[in-house]
């Protein structure tokens, strides 16, 4: 791993992902300062790092050999870890699970605090992927309206991935945990999946 190298931190406890620097290489692993303090991050947790390599999104799983220092300043909290890669680096856009076309399914998305609906590409268990004008970063969390057939299902996603897509980005998200009782959006992308999946049948077999 470079120095300087842009991460996102995973932890097993929550699926927030805190941005981080590579800051220095070492013979088991290297350094790197996170953003915020993360969950329990004690020598031998087990935990995953995202990075870009060649436009690609990877993910790595590794293991804390110490953490070596944590400072509060202006910014917030910064907390230095030392860490051991215990495997390979994989593709973390793959969402792990079957992804159904949202072509000529009414499947939009509302971002954060932009007014404007998006179209949705595809959906699966776990996330969605839209095509959109707006600029967001990998690890970004935002607030989302997914809406199906013009009913609306709420929650929180990730950015896990982003590539131009002519004039306009587009963002592959992951659905991570949130607390709010009317946040359902986790547990429903899997029956909207199922639901698009027997729309598309329903079309090929000329019943609709």
């Amino acid at each position: 791993m470079k120095t300087d190298t842009d991460l996102f931190l995973r932890t097993s406890e929550r699926e927030e992902l805190y941005p981080g620097k590579v800051c220095a290489t070492i013979d088991e692993g290297y350094n790197a300062v996170f953003e915020g303090r993360a969950i329990s991050l004690e020598d031998g947790a087990e935990m995953l790092v995202f990075y870009d390599i060649n436009h690609s999104f990877m993910q790595q799983p590794v293991r804390v050999l110490s953490v070596v220092g944590e400072k509060q300043d202006n910014d917030g909290t910064r907390i230095t870890l030392e860490l051991e890669a215990t495997g390979d680096p994989v593709s973390a856009d793959n969402r792990e699970c079957y992804r159904v076309s949202c072509y000529a399914a009414d499947v939009k998305a509302q971002l954060g605090e932009d007014p404007e609906t998006c179209e949705v590409l595809d959906v699966s268990a776990t996330g969605f992927a839209i095509v959109s004008d707006a600029e967001y970063s990998v690890g970004q969390t935002l607030q989302v309206s997914l809406y199906h057939n013009g009913t609306p299902v709420q929650g929180k996603a990730v950015v896990q991935s982003h590539r131009a897509s002519g004039k306009k980005n587009r963002y592959g998200f992951r659905a991570v945990d949130d607390e709010r009782l009317t946040a359902t959006l986790k547990k429903d992308l899997s029956r909207i999946n199922l639901e698009v999946q027997r729309e598309q049948a329903a079309r090929l077999s000329g019943n609709r």
